[in-house]
């Protein structure tokens, strides 16, 4: 049997053109596969990405209150500190507005915020300008993203035009400004109000179910919001891309290995004689079956495990070495990003190999067909 089993799988004296078309078909399988895996692993990035920079600006969960803003926001943190598993609380203002500077103008949100308590829910660092806490909480002090900062032609300390009106969220670094909650308060003629209170958490991913406990402590007209929630969209745009990938990189995988139907017919068009002897000498049909399913599945898992070995490996260059630049404005990152999942890698390589396995079954039912006796007159 193990005789066989090494004259049949590495196709001691076939033809060139039946080693060619296994060859290329084992190289289309691998490079589908290392295609699905590096695309994964660049939206797996973005995902990841993503979260590192939400979750280093923003607080794991928000208090804020429907159509008003928070008075009482001393009491109310105390009142948070009470639960389990929230690590800190910080008040905030969130005023939209715009900023002028040498004729540049640019719509940014203004955010003021505790400086003292900031460090404790954020991961946010503030530097340059002003780095002690007299500087940050100094009155008229506001903290530019560098983007933002670049954009408003600003390279040094310096004095900038804010002005008050309505206009539309944009994202973190390129148009957001920190100031000290007492200054926007002040700015903005607030009072002693806050829009609401961020929260930070042991762990973000409690953050849901931390927010269904305090929805049930704060009721109407205040609110409970999370991370996740605040930044769904993003979210479900990576995670609608890595289905496409899937399934559109996903098909081409399994055309590669549906190839492998085709090896094995002309396999066994060309060991026909060879079968109908090994037949005629006794060895069950059910074993022949086995040696060709078994030399199929193998041709696919090997293409499959290769292909993913050589995806891991262009993910990781693409991730190390920044080999794609992309446009920050528009993607939130300057180059291509690649996160690799085992989940995902592992899901890749076992859909692969169950597909193999079950197609060169398939194929090889070909040879329970064969009429022994038509094979014998031939020859």
């Amino acid at each position: 049997m193990l005789y066989i089993l090494k004259h049949y799988i590495f196709m001691r004296g076939a033809p060139a053109s039946l080693k060619a078309y296994t060859l290329l078909t084992l190289a289309g399988i691998a490079v589908a596969t290392a295609v699905l895996v590096t695309a994964l692993s660049v939206a797996e990035g973005f995902e990841s990405s993503y979260k590192r920079s939400i979750l280093d600006f923003n607080a794991h969960v928000i208090l804020l209150k429907d159509g008003d803003e928070i008075s009482d926001y001393g009491q109310k943190m105390d009142d948070l500190g009470k639960f389990e598993g929230i690590v800190a609380s910080t008040p905030f203002i969130y005023r939209e507005s715009m900023a002028v500077n040498k004729g540049a103008v640019k719509g940014i949100v203004i955010k003021g915020v505790d400086f003292k308590r900031l460090p404790s829910v954020s991961n946010i660092i503030i530097k340059g300008f002003g780095d002690s806490q007299q500087d940050k909480e100094k009155a008229g002090a506001v903290f530019l993203g560098k983007a933002l900062a670049e954009k408003l032609n600003i390279k040094e300390a310096g004095e900038i035009n804010i002005l008050i009106g309505e206009n539309s969220l944009y994202d973190y670094d390129a148009n957001f400004a920190l100031t000290s909650i007492k200054n926007a308060q002040n700015i903005f003629g607030a009072g002693d109000f806050a829009t609401g209170i961020e929260m930070k958490l042991n762990d973000p991913a409690n953050a849901d179910k931390m927010a269904d406990i305090l929805r049930g402590e704060f009721q109407y007209p205040y609110q409970i919001a999370t991370w996740s929630e605040l930044n769904r969209p993003i979210f479900e745009a990576v995670h609608l891309e890595k289905i496409m990938f899937a399934v559109i990189i996903g098909s081409l995988v399994m055309v590669g290995i549906f190839n492998i139907v085709g090896a094995l017919l002309l396999k066994i068009l060309y060991k026909v004689k060879d079968i109908i002897v090994l037949s005629a000498v006794g060895m069950k049909t059910f074993l022949i079956r086995a040696v060709f399913t078994f030399h199929g599945a193998l041709l696919g898992i090997s293409a499959t495990v290769a292909g993913a070995a050589a995806g891991v490996m262009m993910a990781k260059a693409l991730g190390y070495f920044k080999l794609v630049k992309i446009e920050p404005e528009i993607y939130f990152l300057s180059s291509l990003p690649s996160h690799i999942d085992l989940s995902d890698l592992l899901a890749v390589c076992i859909a692969g190999s169950l597909v193999s396995v079950a197609v060169s079954f398939v194929a090889s039912g070909r040879v329970c067909a064969l009429n022994l006796s038509d094979g014998l007159k031939e020859g």
